[in-house]
């Protein structure tokens, strides 16, 4: 069986200001559009933790949606990131970005 190969169409990210900044607690929300063939992947992954001398994570939450449709895909992991938690704030400003980002990636119908 042959795995599915995912192509990154973007990656966007919000978070905590000052965050990362040693003695500092972060909180992220990332998000990574991929593509395969005809299907979408919309992956949106919240950590939080101590910045220390290295990052120390606390915990992280990971939500995935997969469609044929990029507009549904970040619909349905909207829902899905609501669903389990994830900051909202964070998470609307890393998706809407990510997919943003990857509208512009795709190309435009009848245009090579």
């Amino acid at each position: 069986m042959t795995k599915r190969q995912w192509t990154q169409l973007a990656e966007n990210s919000a978070g905590k200001e000052f965050g990362h900044v040693p003695g500092h607690y972060y909180h992220d929300v990332d998000v990574t559009i991929s593509q395969s063939g005809d299907k979408f992947r919309v992956e949106v992954l919240e950590t939080w933790g101590s910045a220390q001398e290295d990052d120390e994570e606390h915990g992280r939450n990971r939500v995935v949606a997969i469609d044929s449709d990029l507009d549904a895909a970040v619909r349905i992991a909207n829902a899905r990131a609501q669903q389990a938690g994830i900051n909202e704030k964070y998470m609307i400003q890393a998706l809407s970005g990510a997919h943003a980002d990857a509208v512009d990636e795709m190309p435009v119908e009848g245009q090579s």
